[in-house]
């Protein structure tokens, strides 16, 4: 037999291998006996004395620590409603009470005061504090001007030829105004250091004398006797910068009725050479300073009101500039604020378009130029403008005075250029109830608008990210109102009931599947509806409908026959007149039950069911006055369902919680907007915990977020569509959050609130 020559090697190293351990086998096995003796020994004592012995003043135990998950507190787009007690007019931000976090300071002309609002970090700021300062302040400016590291504040006073200092405190509060006298009509106002000696100065331009004037900071916080530089034109406004790179701050004035700037090199010592003119637009008059072309030296952007225009002047560094490059704005452009808004590192601008009611964005490149503008419109009418952080998401924000409704406007930034998260569509006619399903079943969610003046209603088919691209309308009864969505006919296909609230009808709109409806069916119900609420009351498999009738005090039953049409209705009575209606088990029984809001009652009536589509007498709860929406939902994780309904003249919801007997707990009140309309719940900031969503007729939201207990949180404001109506939520952009949808009655719209939390 022939073998491998490596396997002969292999064997016989084998059989040398045994025969060594023959002739050691009996000493190897002593000396390894020995050592595990040892070794076993070793391991007693170390058990014992390190191991095993007890110690004094201490606890060993094995835990494993869960991260708290960041919870978020905003979860929509804006909240941009500060509601000021006077006509808010210049506005600026800054940290005037050290803790980080930007604050706004804003003038009252109409009042003759400013006020300060402490930001609390979120967006979200406190109540006002007021200041009296001169008559009829314009202008507004800060710094520390007595070296104490705490902010002071700088007002002109147009009608008092004076401005007024007011010196900070430590904990974000003001001393009395000290006054100062200027040259005529002051208006604009600079803060920095003009004479080199490292103390804050003031200068302030007057239009009328035609002059800008210098008060020099003497360390301690008083100012000498002005330094009048004389102009030979009118300017309201001016801004400060070293335009030729000598270390001496130097000037650019606006020549409001001559259509030029000026640039006055500064001497270093409080005073300036005459102006070297440039031509810009017509009517120019607020101008801001930076480097928009990333080259170290500083350029011009100046608001031309009457020429719809700014102006951009890129600086040479020498204290001159090129001409001018225009872009168009809206209509009578005014105030300015620079930022990166879309974080390219790119300066951006936001400019005030006062006519035109709206906000414009020139987002900026690299070599200094700009893109056309793109337009915010935000439905008030905006004054002046400033940007800053202020709900610390390292994303700019704006601010925005509102004259004519003496509110502040606070306009999130996404990051991306864009404010807000509201999305807005006409669509043509009122819009008073809106719901939202997927008719289509491509996974969006689609939506129905009931235009209860024009009497039908719309279904718009959701497209990409959240878009309504398409839209259908449906011919319906007199007033459409309230809709509900089912499958009526047991044709799988989702259907639509609209209460007629004119008509003593129905319109019942059976679906196609494919997100387009047949013409409507008429279904008589001898009474005129208000709401109505869907469900299986009698166990058959088939859904019933519950409607309310406001004029007939009265409620009625329709037991679903499983074709789309119903059975002869069961009416129940009530003392008052019965408004929204909602179905759910509210005694864990397994069996639907009503809960009814009875607005001349201020009452909720809860009916029982029976199972068999009858319903028990009701059960009251005392709310407040006017009631009219409801909702249910499991506010304090009981496994027990709650309900909240809004009180319309109390302006406020009320919360009950669950017995699950079908009772209720006494009220919880949290006090809402003006004209509090609809309340829906659903957990909005990924919590696991139901919060509260109240929108009112003026134009504002109320977000409640749950404790998780069964209480909420103080309100947080949204502004909203114009004469909101109804509001739905559902994840209309499909990113796993929950959005809204608002119905903004005659404003012929429906806006998008997409939720912003990460």
């Amino acid at each position: 037999m022939h073998r491998n020559p490596s396997f002969s090697e292999y064997t016989n190293k084998v059989i040398e291998r045994h025969e060594w351990w023959q002739q050691r086998r009996s000493k190897i096995t002593f000396i390894s006996l020995v050592t595990l003796i040892i070794f076993v020994i070793t391991l007693s004592l170390l058990l014992k004395f390190v191991f095993l012995a007890p110690k004094k003043s201490q606890t060993i135990t094995s835990t494993t620590t869960e991260q708290p998950q960041p919870i978020c507190q905003l979860p929509f787009g804006s909240v941009d409603r500060i509601l000021a007690n006077y006509r808010p007019e210049c506005i600026m931000s800054k940290d005037v009470n050290n803790d980080n976090k930007p604050d706004l300071v804003v003038t009252n002309p109409s009042d003759n005061s400013i006020t300060v609002f402490l930001g609390n970090g979120n967006g979200t700021f406190r109540d006002q504090t007021t200041y009296e300062v001169g008559s009829n302040p314009s202008f507004i400016a800060a710094g520390d001007f007595d070296n104490d590291n705490r902010l002071d504040l700088a007002v002109t006073n147009y009608d008092d030829n004076n401005l007024s200092i007011l010196f900070g405190k430590r904990d974000g509060t003001f001393q009395n105004k000290i006054t100062y006298t200027v040259a005529g009509s002051p208006q604009f106002i600079i803060v920095n250091d003009f004479n080199n000696d490292e103390k804050l100065d003031l200068a302030v331009t007057s239009f009328n004398n035609k002059s800008i004037s210098i008060l020099i900071n003497d360390g301690n916080g008083t100012f000498q006797n002005q330094i009048i530089t004389i102009l030979n034109f009118g300017s309201k406004t001016f801004a400060a910068g070293d335009f030729n790179n000598d270390k001496n701050l130097d000037l650019v004035v606006a020549n409001h009725d001559g259509g030029e700037i000026g640039i006055l090199l500064g001497n270093g010592n409080g005073t300036f050479q005459n102006p070297t003119i440039y031509l810009v637009g017509i009517k120019p008059i607020y101008i801001v300073v930076d480097h928009f072309d990333h080259d170290n030296i500083l350029d011009i952007v100046v608001t031309n009101s009457d020429g719809n225009s700014i102006s951009l002047l890129i600086g040479n560094g020498v204290g001159t500039f090129q001409n001018q490059t225009v872009y168009m704005t809206g209509q009578y452009p005014m105030f300015i604020t620079v930022g990166d808004f879309n974080n390219d590192k790119k300066l951006d601008l936001v400019v005030i378009n006062e006519n035109d009611n709206n906000i414009g964005l020139f987002l900026g490149s690299e070599h200094g130029t700009f893109r056309s503008q793109i337009i915010y419109t935000f439905g008030f009418g905006p004054v002046t403008v400033t940007s800053d952080d202020f709900n610390q998401d390292h994303k700019l924000d704006l601010a925005v005075t509102d004259l004519s409704a003496n509110i502040i406007h606070v306009l999130f930034g996404n990051g991306d250029g864009t404010f807000s998260n509201q999305i807005k569509y006409s669509i043509g006619y009122d819009s008073f109830f809106i719901v939202a399903d997927d008719f289509n079943y491509d996974t969006k969610l689609d939506l129905a608008v009931a235009h209860t003046k024009h009497n039908r209603i719309s279904v718009l088919l959701e497209g990409e990210n959240g878009s309504f691209p398409n839209r259908t309308t449906y011919s319906t009864g007199n007033s459409s109102g309230y809709i509900v969505v089912g499958d009526f006919n047991l044709d799988t296909k989702l259907d639509l009931i609209v209460a007629n609230f004119d008509d003593t009808t129905l319109s019942i709109l059976f679906g196609n599947g494919d997100g387009t409806f047949r013409n409507q069916t008429i279904y008589s119900i001898n009474m005129s509806p208000a709401h109505m609420a869907v469900g299986d009351f009698n166990h058959d498999n088939k859904l019933d409908l519950a409607v309310t009738y406001f004029d007939e005090n009265s409620i009625s039953i329709l037991l679903g026959k499983g074709d789309g049409t119903f059975h002869d209705s069961l009416t129940y009575e009530f003392d008052g007149s019965p408004m929204a209606i909602i179905t759910n088990d509210f005694n864990n029984d397994n069996i639907l039950d009503l809960a009814v809001v009875n607005s001349n009652e201020n009452t909720v009536d809860l009916l029982l069911g029976n199972g068999n589509g009858t319903f028990q007498n009701p059960i009251t709860c005392s709310v407040g006055l006017s009631v009219y929406a409801i909702v249910a939902g499991d506010f304090n994780k009981d496994n027990i369902l709650d309900l909240a309904v809004t009180n319309d003249e109390d302006k406020s919801i009320s919360t009950f919680l669950g017995n699950g007997d079908g009772t209720f707990s006494n009220q919880t009140i949290y006090n809402v907007g003006d004209v509090p309309f609809t309340v829906i719940t659903a957990d909005f900031n990924d919590d696991r915990i139901l919060d509260l969503i109240c929108n009112d007729i003026s134009n504002t939201m109320s977000v409640f977020l749950g404790i998780g207990d069964g209480t909420f949180q103080s309100q947080t404001e949204y502004t909203i569509g114009p004469t909101s109506t109804y509001i739905a939520a559902g994840d209309f952009n499909n990113d796993a959050k929950l959005d809204l949808v608002v119905a903004n009655g005659e404003d012929a719209s429906i806006t998008i609130v997409l939720n912003r939390c990460s």
